[in-house]
């Protein structure tokens, strides 16, 4: 579970929780602010943010070559650069290292160095 208390109060800070590996593949998941609660369709949370001229992102989490792989390639495909602080992300067969040189060497994704 994420630490709320440990990040600076000006950076937003978003979790999703699915049924499913891929997060695009469920209609109505939603999108909860960490501190608040409120709640968004992710369609919606990510529209809105275009529209406020958000390009970059930041993913971590669990199963890098899975949950995170789809979370990564949904938002590119949606226009957004996505960063993905290594240390922060665990792999099940491979490592976020690997997914991202192997499935995204040619995209917006960036691996930011393990602390």
């Amino acid at each position: 579970m994420l630490d709320a208390g440990a990040i600076d109060p000006a950076v937003p800070v978003y979790r999703l929780e699915k049924g499913v590996f891929d997060m695009w593949a469920e209609p109505d998941v939603a999108i909860e602010a960490v501190g608040t609660g409120e709640k968004v369709a992710r369609d919606a949370f990510f529209m809105e943010l275009e529209a406020r001229g958000v390009t970059e992102v930041t993913v971590i989490g669990v199963a890098a070559d899975y949950c995170v792989r789809w979370a990564i390639e949904g938002l590119v495909a949606r226009g957004f650069t996505v960063d993905v602080p290594q240390g922060l992300t665990r792999g099940i067969a491979r490592p976020i290292a690997q997914v991202i040189a192997e499935d995204f060497a040619d995209a917006p994704v960036r691996l930011e160095p393990a602390a």
